[in-house]
């Protein structure tokens, strides 16, 4: 991750973060990433699929158009940072 800006195009997904600090450093790097104008942040659509605005965020990347989701880890699930359309049952 770091702290360098990375292009929203190139961003890859994250199955399972290894710790909450992994988790609360990545949600620190994608709100920088919203601040800088490099992502978006859009309301998590409900009525798709097993989606939960309570459980997850969503981030557009303007470059693509590409919508991610990243799922806050709640055991036994450790979390998850996918696109939407690559997320289970998709």
């Amino acid at each position: 991750m770091g702290g360098g800006a990375v292009s929203c195009a190139t961003w890859e997904p994250i199955d399972g973060f290894r710790s909450p600090g992994e988790f609360e450093r990545f949600k620190g790097w994608i709100s920088s990433r919203v601040e800088d104008g490099d992502a978006e942040r859009v309301p998590v659509d409900s009525g798709w699929k097993d989606a939960n605005p309570l459980f997850e965020e969503w981030y557009r990347c303007p470059a693509t158009g590409q919508v991610w989701r990243l799922l806050f880890p709640d055991p036994p699930s450790r979390g998850s940072f996918i696109p939407v359309d690559a997320a289970p049952g998709a």
